[in-house]
């Protein structure tokens, strides 16, 4: 996509965060796996408990719900629901 940073955090055409693969653990200067800051982003973890609420994290060593019981992200998230047409 031949990305062009005008500013950082910035907006751009496809962002993708690789939350978690398997139990992978990925440390390299381009990518991180898992997301480092998944325990921390009630965004992130909400839909993953939805899914995958025992699914454990590999570096934490908790599962997705106690990752987000734990989390002290005060982002209000809010689930918008598909309507049908």
């Amino acid at each position: 996509m031949g990305r062009k940073r005008a500013v950082k955090f910035g907006p751009r055409i496809i962002d993708l965060d690789i939350l978690l693969i398997d139990d992978l653990i990925i440390e390299t200067e381009l990518l991180s796996v898992p997301h480092p800051a998944l325990p921390q982003r009630k965004f992130a973890l909400i839909p993953l408990d939805e899914v995958a609420p025992d699914l454990l994290h590999p570096v934490e060593k908790k599962s997705i719900s106690q990752l987000l019981a734990g989390c002290n992200d005060e982002l209000v998230v809010q689930k918008i629901s598909a309507s049908a047409s």
